[in-house]
C-alpha cells in the first residue's frame, strides 16, 4: 500500500501524463476511453459556437460509434477503426458527424493515442475532439461556388479557358477542350498555353501549317498575341471553320481566353464583298 506522499506523487505523475497526452493529441475538447473502448470522461468541447455538440452525460459509457455517426463517405478511416484500436495505434484526424435530437449536425476531427498504467497494462485511449463545422461548411461553399462557375462557363456557346500568371491552365469548358487537337484529351489543369498551342499547330489542326518551320513561326506569332493579354487572333481550322481567339489579362496576372466560331459571319462577309459592283 502506498503512503500518502507516494500516492500523491503517483497521482501527480498521472495528471502530468494525462496533460501531455491531451496536449500532443491537438486542440479541442478532451476525452478518455477505458480499456473496453467506452468513453469514461468527456470534457466540454471547445470552439463549438452555435453548432450542436455532445455533452458529457451523452458521451460517458458510449463508444465513438455510438456518439458520432460514422461517416465512411467523409472518411474511410472509420472502416479500419476497429483494427486501429485493437492494434493500439493512434487515432489520427478521424472525421465524424454528430447529430442532435433536433436533427442538426456538426462535424468533428478526432485525434487520440493509447495510454498505459504504471504496470504497462493498456488502460484506454486519450484524445481530443475538435469542432470543424465552420471549416467543412466553408469548404462546401467554395465547392458550390466553383460548381456554379463551371455551370456558367459550360453554358457559353464559345470556348472559354483561364490561365494563371504562370500561363498554366486553371479551368476551361468542354467547348474549348473539344476544339483542341485530339478532342483536347491532353488539355487538363496545369498544362501550359504554349503546350496547347503547339499541339494544335504541330498536328495539322490549323489550315496552311505543315512544315516544322511553319509550325515554329505560327507558334511564335500566336504566343506574341497571347502574351500581350489584350488582343485577338483568327485561326483557320483544318475543317473549314474559323475561330476568333480573344484574350484579356485578369487582375492577378492570368489570361482569360474566349474562342468564338466566326465561320458563318466570315462567309457572309465574303459573299457581301463579292456582290459589290465593281467600279467602272
Amino acid at each position: 500500500r502506498l503512503d500518502p506522499a507516494s500516492a500523491a506523487e503517483t497521482a501527480l505523475r498521472e495528471s502530468e501524463r494525462r496533460f501531455k497526452d491531451f496536449a500532443e493529441a491537438g486542440p479541442g475538447g478532451f476525452w478518455e476511453m477505458d480499456e473496453s473502448l467506452c468513453l469514461s470522461s468527456f470534457l466540454d468541447l471547445q470552439g463549438c459556437g452555435n453548432h450542436p455538440a455532445p455533452t458529457a452525460s451523452q458521451a460517458v459509457g458510449c463508444t465513438l460509434w455510438d456518439l458520432f455517426k460514422p461517416a465512411e463517405a467523409l472518411d474511410p478511416t472509420w472502416a479500419d477503426l476497429h483494427e486501429v484500436l485493437a492494434l493500439r495505434l493512434p487515432i489520427s484526424n478521424l472525421k465524424a458527424v454528430y447529430h442532435d435530437d433536433a436533427g442538426e449536425q456538426s462535424y468533428w476531427r478526432i485525434n487520440g493515442r493509447p495510454y498505459y498504467d504504471s504496470t504497462g497494462r493498456f488502460a484506454g485511449y486519450r484524445g481530443v475532439a475538435e469542432d470543424v463545422t465552420a471549416e467543412v461548411r466553408a469548404r462546401r461553399e467554395v465547392e458550390a461556388a466553383e460548381a456554379r462557375l463551371m455551370d456558367a462557363i459550360e453554358s457559353l456557346s464559345g470556348g472559354f479557358a483561364l490561365f494563371d500568371a504562370q500561363d498554366r491552365l486553371v479551368l476551361c469548358n468542354q467547348t474549348y477542350r473539344r476544339r483542341g487537337y485530339d478532342d483536347g484529351r491532353h488539355i487538363e489543369p496545369g498544362i501550359s498555353f504554349e503546350e496547347v498551342c503547339r499541339a494544335n499547330f504541330a498536328n495539322d489542326c490549323v489550315l496552311g501549317i505543315s512544315t516544322p518551320e511553319e509550325v515554329e513561326a505560327a507558334v511564335e506569332r500566336r504566343m506574341a498575341v497571347h502574351r500581350s493579354g489584350d488582343g485577338s487572333f483568327e485561326i483557320n481550322w483544318h475543317d473549314g471553320q474559323t475561330f476568333l481567339m480573344t484574350e484579356r489579362r485578369t487582375s492577378d496576372g492570368g489570361i482569360a481566353v474566349v474562342s468564338t466560331d466566326i465561320t458563318e459571319p466570315k462567309k457572309v462577309g465574303v459573299l457581301a464583298e463579292q456582290s459589290r459592283p465593281t467600279s467602272p
